[in-house]
């Protein structure tokens, strides 16, 4: 039983890094379009709520991906600071979008 264990265990593997390595063809070949996802869509520059949106965002994976490395029979657990640093990381960057949404609409009453 313990080599059919194995067994799955490496085909999992296997199938996690062939999809990881099909990603990572495909963004590097630009068949996956990264071009302005930490850009601000108004004015082209880099938007900061975005970037640290996709920044935390990647320290929370690579937490997930770490903690599972260590010990692949168990979901690991997830700190409640991590999901507050998720969420106030949400939280700036839905706050931003708000407060251009606002400013925006503003700006056209104004014009009327």
């Amino acid at each position: 039983m313990e080599t059919l264990t194995n067994f799955v265990n490496l085909e999992i593997l296997l199938l996690l890094l062939a999809i990881w390595f099909i990603i990572l063809y495909q963004l590097v070949t630009g068949k996956i379009n990264t071009d302005g996802m930490a850009r601000d869509k108004k004015d082209g520059g880099m938007s900061p709520g975005r970037l640290q949106l996709l920044f935390f965002t990647f320290i929370g994976v690579f937490f997930f991906v770490i903690q599972v490395m260590k010990n692949p029979g168990v979901v690991p657990e997830i700190p409640p600071a991590l999901l507050v640093l998720l969420g106030g990381s949400n939280a700036v960057y839905l706050g931003g979008k708000a407060n251009s949404m606002l400013s925006r609409l503003g700006k056209e009453q104004s014009k009327k």
